[in-house]
């Protein structure tokens, strides 16, 4: 849950820096950055998974 958590609030952060006037560069305007992200939640299930005695 943690790492959800910390995903979530790293997109709201630069969704919000893409909204003000000045710095309005947001990293997710680059499809390495989104990919980046999708990868390390990805091993972060990965991890979850099988460690969970299913």
């Amino acid at each position: 849950m943690p790492v959800v958590l910390a995903l979530f609030t790293f997109v709201l952060v630069n969704n919000i820096f893409g909204l003000i006037p000045f710095v309005r560069y947001p990293a997710m305007a680059r499809i390495g950055f989104p990919v980046a992200l999708a990868m390390i939640f990805l091993e972060a299930l990965v991890q979850v998974a099988q460690a969970s005695p299913c």
